[in-house]
């Protein structure tokens, strides 16, 4: 699919504007990533902006969180060490003490 009927087909399908897409490799699959915003209005959802991934062959919707060898991985999974104090611990979000 090209860019031009991504962007078409997710903003018809999902009812939101297409901010951006950019082309990605997602476990070796040729992909968009589409960031979207939903439209305004009286719910606590209006304006959210998501990214979505989309197959670019197919133009289906690739999941978040996919499984591996070592169980449920999410597409920006963090990574912590134990034992370890991170350098700024304000910034995620942990007191240490």
């Amino acid at each position: 699919m090209s860019e031009a009927a991504v962007r078409k087909q997710i903003a018809e399908t999902y009812n939101v504007q297409v901010l951006k897409v950019r082309p990605a490799t997602i476990d070796g699959r040729a992909a968009f990533l589409v960031t979207v915003m939903k439209a305004g209005g009286n719910r606590n959802d209006a304006f959210q902006v998501s990214t979505l991934a989309i197959d670019r062959d197919t133009g289906k919707l690739l999941p978040s969180y996919r499984y591996g060898p070592s169980g449920v991985s999410g597409p920006e999974a963090p990574s912590y060490v134990p034992n370890r104090q991170p350098d700024n611990a304000l910034e995620q979000g942990n007191t240490w003490r």
